[in-house]
């Protein structure tokens, strides 16, 4: 669901068209994006804390990720190797990145899947659909025109994106999805997506739908996670 400001709609004309056009040739589209993902904290903060969630926030160091969207698909995943497993098990902004989690979006029908274990048990999490408020904010990602985009459910967190309405590919990171172009950027109040390079060309493209798990919704999900550990 996109909500404009009032002054916002007559310079969104062209973005509209441009979405308008690119939406028919949208599932020509196909290619790789990598993102370096990196922790963010306040550090004067960090010198108030106990030594040993100190020292994990020290030793964090980016990882790097990858989104591989074909036509209507996209599939989010940690990219494994050099640079990410240096501190495997140690590096605290693998979990931001995701960890070892699946994230598959399909726009045809607006779908995101999570796949996750817990305790040994795989599930297929159901994310809602995302509530984006489009601003008159524009701002060059290399070569792309991007607009910046809050993510309407967590205004108090400030999640911000900035997409590129030129690559119609409306994916991202994570469960961050359903814009009109691709996030480039995204910054939370843990840390930052941002994009290192984009490869449309790649071979041996393909996005899998996780299949294997129990399917439930996020809200059935954290209740899992309470039950199993009640300080969650």
């Amino acid at each position: 669901m996109l909500n404009f400001d009032k002054e916002m709609i007559k310079l969104l004309i062209p973005l509209i068209l441009l979405f308008s056009v690119s939406s028919v040739f949208g599932q020509e589209i196909n290619g790789e994006i990598e993102y370096v993902v990196e922790l963010s904290f306040d550090k004067e903060k960090l010198k108030k804390m106990s030594g040993s969630t100190r020292t994990l926030l020290q030793n964090a160091t980016p990882v790097k990720a990858s989104l591989t969207f074909f036509g209507d698909e996209a599939i989010y995943e940690l990219k494994e190797g050099i640079g990410n497993d240096s501190q495997k098990g140690t590096n605290i902004t693998r979990i931001l990145a995701g960890s070892s989690d699946l994230y598959y979006h399909n726009r045809k029908i607006a779908q995101t899947i999570r796949q996750t274990s817990t305790s040994g048990k795989t599930f297929l999490v159901e994310y809602p659909s995302m509530e984006w408020k489009i601003l008159r904010e524009t701002k060059k990602i290399g070569k792309y025109k991007c607009y910046k985009a809050v993510h309407l459910s967590d205004e108090e967190n400030k999640t911000v994106a900035w997409f590129a309405p030129e690559i119609s590919a409306g994916f991202g990171p994570l469960y961050y999805n359903g814009l009109p172009g691709l996030i480039l950027e995204l910054q939370t109040s843990k840390g930052s997506f941002r994009a290192k390079s984009i490869d449309f060309d790649p071979e041996n493209l393909s996005v899998q739908n996780p299949t294997e798990g129990e399917r439930v919704t996020k809200e059935e999900y954290y209740e899992i996670l309470k039950r199993m550990a009640p300080t969650f």
